[in-house]
């Protein structure tokens, strides 16, 4: 899952970047989300369309949530959407 994110957040692949629980990928991902909406707010809307965010579920996380809180909502989200991307894969791929 770490590699679909790396791939669909344009980050770079060189690093090579562990975890041993899905609570260690949240957290990175808030890191890397939180760099995003601080720098480069128009990347960010990129990539979430991108990874297939639906534009109402970030519309709501940055009309409803407080600003210290939207890594973490949208790192949630991304997580979600990566799990279904990779269940998605081993159903169907025989």
């Amino acid at each position: 899952m770490v590699s679909i994110c790396k791939k669909d957040m344009q980050i770079e692949q060189k690093s090579s970047i562990y975890f041993k629980h899905i609570n260690e990928v949240k957290t990175w991902l808030e890191k890397e989300i939180q760099y995003l909406l601080d720098h480069d707010f128009q990347k960010l809307i990129q990539i979430l369309y991108r990874i297939d965010i639906p534009e109402e579920k970030a519309k709501e996380i940055l009309n409803n949530t407080n600003p210290g809180q939207m890594s973490t909502s949208f790192a949630e989200l991304i997580i979600a959407r990566e799990l279904l991307k990779v269940e998605m894969r081993r159903k169907y791929k025989s």
